[in-house]
């Protein structure tokens, strides 16, 4: 569905599909058609338009959500978010945004936990660029190389070794775990 941003009277932005323009549907945003249940719901589902708001939903997905595509990584793997923000993205958002962002921050950066073996959780959280995320990536179960940047690859039926030149992962096939290393 191709959608258009729109401005409310109240002065709040958020896409709205065209048909729904067209047909006339559309003629507030989501939170000035909740005005009746107060302020407070009011301010809750400008939230939903947020930027932070698909993060925090992956988020409780990947951990929770058994059917997501990265949950054996994450909640499979005993990662879990802290119940404050479990239930409740305000909370979140207001953590979040008070992290200190790097001089180049760009739309590129993501949120990466600092300690990988820990939940999301304050004070585990940092903004970092694609380089950084990829250092810091946990191993993976699959892996029983005893060297680093060495793994077993169950499509190719060899081992395989990355390594990374000028940002970009090169890999090649060996027979066997030593000549890889």
């Amino acid at each position: 569905h191709s959608q258009s941003l729109c401005r409310c009277e109240c002065g709040h932005e958020q896409y709205v599909i065209n048909s729904k323009l067209r047909l006339g549907s559309t003629q507030q945003c989501r939170g000035c058609q909740g005005k009746e249940f107060g302020e407070r719901n009011k301010k809750e589902v400008h939230q939903l338009d947020h930027y932070l708001y698909p993060k925090w939903l992956s988020m409780i997905s990947r951990c929770y959500n058994k059917d997501y595509a990265y949950y054996q990584n994450y909640g499979g793997s005993g990662i879990t978010v802290c119940e404050e923000w479990r239930h409740k993205f305000l909370p979140y958002m207001e953590y979040v945004e008070a992290i200190e962002k790097p001089e180049d921050f760009n739309e590129n950066w993501s949120l990466n936990r600092i300690d990988t073996t820990k939940g999301y959780e304050p004070g585990n959280l940092k903004w970092s660029d694609k380089f950084s995320r990829a250092r810091n990536r946990r191993g993976y179960k699959l892996c029983t190389s005893r060297f680093k940047g060495v793994s077993w690859s169950q499509t190719r039926k060899k081992w395989c070794a990355c390594i990374n030149i000028n940002g970009k992962s090169r890999h090649t096939f060996f027979d066997n775990e030593l000549d890889a290393a």
